[in-house]
């Protein structure tokens, strides 16, 4: 019975009849409709085979029709049996036939009354499953079911009835099911096991061009967006092998590891990079990417691994940006090392402002108060307007050289710093501190060197730059 109802459909005779006469089947193009001839040859011919014989034929013939939207000819086909009175024992497979009849008919009431039915009685368990999955593909279309409702009806009966035609269908009708409902990792699921339950099916073979499409829709099109961030990781790494080669590939792992940054999830950012630099990318793009990788170490407070990893990325023929960008990475991954006359020697040609930024951490990390004044005095001083507001960042420049004056114990200079800046800073929690450093002439005590100490400590003028781009997923523009 089973290799009967795999033998139903007409796509599998039209095939199986190409490739005896050793065509190669056509994939792009569907068959063209076979002609059925059960009706045409009942009266002189079927008709006199033995009973069981013509059930099998006739149950062949019916669901042939019914595939082909011709319900009343696949009715047509019991009745004569019926007139031979040896419809008995097939007669469930004629009411499924008349339930799709009323369906066909818009007669949505009788016909679920009859699917209803038919997927309750145990006499025959593939009936049974065929009428589930009919009432619940009627009952969604007819609004009455949501997708996931309808997908979680047919995925139960699925595990009731394995392995031939109705499976295939049911699986294929789960693919689109999982579509409306945006559940596009079960469409991936589903679309595999299709094609692993049925690797020979010719109706199947487009199916790996269509996961390859949708993962990279998934990844390129926003649709990952849709998920939360580990599911889409998730995802990518159950499906890695559809990573596109080449440069879309390369742009959906960019992707994915901008959206867990953003996510702050940067231990699973930097595994996407790590796998990209090791197998996928090679030269300048790799150096850049292996710069990128560097930073999400120190963010993540791993300097010796961000050295290592600038290290197995230099590549000599690096934009003369990039290269400048990846040295100041290195001074500040040695400063947080503590080598810190490594780093100024390796900012030594850095005329950036970013360099001069990250030149003032080091020098400040060495309380070197001394050179922290000098340094701290050229950006300030090198502001193109000196009566704007100061940024930020300015500010935060300002209070190092507050402290460093105040270290020195310069307090003429604290004087000249608060007539002057004091107006420019903006109302903030900086404001207070430096009104704090700058009010009084005498020495700041112990405790509250060490608490503003710290203060300044926490903030990141270097890696601060990256927060912001990184916080927008934006991880891929720190690094050009």
């Amino acid at each position: 019975q089973q290799s009967l109802r795999q033998s139903a459909t007409p796509s599998d005779s039209v095939n199986n009849t190409a490739l005896a006469e050793g065509e190669e089947p056509a994939v792009a193009a569907p068959p063209p409709p076979p002609e059925f001839h059960f009706l045409k040859f009942n009266k002189p011919y079927i008709r006199f085979y033995p009973p069981p014989i013509r059930h099998q034929l006739a149950i062949i013939a019916a669901d042939a029709y019914i595939a082909d939207g011709q319900e009343e000819k696949a009715l047509a086909v019991y009745d004569t049996l019926i007139r031979d009175n040896i419809l008995g024992p097939i007669k469930l497979y004629a009411e499924f036939a008349l339930g799709m009849v009323a369906q066909k008919k818009v007669q949505t009431d009788q016909a679920l009354e009859v699917f209803d039915r038919l997927s309750k009685q145990v006499e025959d368990p593939y009936i049974a499953a065929r009428a589930r999955y009919a009432a619940a593909m009627l009952r969604f279309k007819k609004n009455s079911l949501s997708a996931t409702q309808a997908a979680e009806i047919i995925e139960s009966t699925r595990m009731t009835w394995r392995a031939d035609k109705l499976e295939r269908d049911m699986m294929i009708s789960l693919i689109e099911l999982y579509k409306d409902a945006k559940r596009y990792d079960e469409v991936l699921r589903t679309q595999k096991g299709l094609l692993e339950a049925f690797r020979n099916d010719p109706d199947t073979l487009s199916i790996s061009v269509d996961m390859s499409e949708l993962f990279a829709s998934i990844f390129l099109d926003g649709l990952a967006e849709e998920m939360p961030p580990l599911k889409a990781l998730s995802l990518f790494y159950e499906f890695r092998e559809l990573t596109p080669i080449g440069e879309r590939g390369d742009l959906i792992i960019q992707r994915l590891a901008d959206r867990l940054a953003a996510f702050d999830l940067l231990d699973r950012a930097t595994q996407l990079l790590e796998h990209q630099i090791k197998f996928r990318v090679s030269g300048e793009q790799r150096s850049q990417i292996g710069a990128r990788l560097a930073l999400l170490h120190l963010l993540n407070h791993r300097p010796k691994e961000a050295l290592s990893v600038l290290e197995v990325t230099n590549f000599g023929g690096n934009n003369a940006e990039l290269q400048v960008q990846r040295l100041q990475l290195t001074a500040d991954a040695l400063m947080r090392l503590e080598k810190y006359e490594e780093a100024l020697g390796v900012l030594f040609k850095d005329t950036t402002k970013v360099g001069a930024m990250l030149r003032l951490d080091v020098l400040w990390a060495m309380r070197d108060w001394p050179n922290v004044v000098n340094r701290a005095e050229d950006i300030l001083n090198a502001r193109t307007n000196l009566t704007e507001p100061l940024t930020t960042e300015e500010t935060e420049v300002l209070l190092k050289l507050a402290l460093a004056y105040s270290f020195e114990g310069d307090f003429t200079q604290l004087r000249y710093l608060r007539d002057y800046y004091s107006g420019l800073i903006p109302d903030s929690g900086y404001k207070q501190v430096f009104d704090f450093i700058t009010n009084d002439t005498t020495p700041l005590d112990t405790e509250d060197s060490s608490m503003l100490t710290d203060q300044i400590n926490r903030t990141e003028s270097f890696l601060g730059t990256f927060r912001e781009k990184i916080a927008a997923g934006k991880l891929s523009e720190t690094i050009q």
